[in-house]
């Protein structure tokens, strides 16, 4: 998809902070694997990606398992990798850039409200581009561009994100004005469901409608859940058989006692 040609997306030098987040999911690659074996952007602003990342600006990207952030400015480069992504499922992805109290200016990564890795770019000066704002696969002429995947919910805030609020958010599906930090959002393109006449539009206070620049794009809703659990963690959100005395003790409103060695946690109290 492309793109606005607004400014408002560039990253800018040390003494600025933002916030990227989206909804991804991989569907199964060439080699019928989840596992991107080049590194297909996902979004970004840059005029090129490529191998070298040869011009100034910023993306995010698939990386096997993973996701990664890369950026350059004039006088310095580099990437830092995001934590694993669950397979065959909708992901949530955060990309902060942070300016601490001594000056440093930080970019750390985070998945499903869970922290990564973070990077040192103090010293790369502004990361900006001239290119225009883009979701989907960047431009290049390498074959960085071999990448199945779905793309939801999009934010761009001009703030950093405190680590408990992306925790607490990241499985949100919308926005609304009641988030602590609403007055800060940039942009937010929900993508479902606002595609009219290959327009995207951008719900935020902006208004940077993006054009779907394929025709051959699926625009769909899914019947998938846009945040569903992974493996891992699916049986601390469900009830469990040791809760059920827990749970008909709560509704009797009787107090468990220590001395009964009851296990289960109480999921509603009325």
């Amino acid at each position: 998809m492309t793109e606005g040609d607004n400014s408002l997306f560039d990253l800018g030098d040390k003494d600025e902070e933002f916030t990227i987040e989206l909804k991804v999911k991989k569907n199964k690659g060439p080699n019928n694997t989840y596992r991107f074996p080049n590194y297909p952007s996902f979004i970004g602003k840059r005029e090129k990606w490529e191998s070298g990342a040869p011009t100034n600006g910023w993306i995010m990207a698939f990386k096997d398992d993973y996701w990664m952030f890369n950026g350059r400015g004039p006088n310095g480069s580099g990437e830092v990798n995001g934590p694993k992504l669950n397979n065959a499922t909708w992901n949530n992805v955060t990309v902060v850039g942070t300016v601490t109290s001594d000056g440093k200016r930080l970019i750390k990564t985070y998945t499903n409200g869970l922290p990564g890795n973070e990077i040192d770019v103090s010293g790369w000066g502004a990361i900006n581009s001239p290119a225009k704002f883009r979701l989907g696969l960047m431009n290049g002429n390498s074959n960085w561009n071999e990448g199945d995947y779905y793309i939801a919910d999009v934010r761009f805030w001009k703030i950093a994100l405190p680590e408990s609020v992306i925790s607490q958010y990241n499985c949100q599906v919308g926005i609304s004005d009641d988030h602590p930090y609403y007055q800060n959002l940039a942009a937010n393109w929900p993508v479902f469901g606002t595609v009219t006449n290959g327009l995207l539009y951008d719900e935020g206070p902006f208004g940077n409608t993006l054009k779907v620049g394929n025709s051959t794009y699926e625009i769909s809703k899914l019947n998938d859940f846009l945040c569903a659990p992974s493996v891992e963690t699916i049986s601390t959100l469900v009830p469990k058989n040791t809760d059920i005395t827990a749970q008909i003790f709560s509704w009797l409103q009787i107090a468990r006692q220590e001395s009964w060695q009851l296990d289960g946690r109480v999921w509603v109290d009325k």
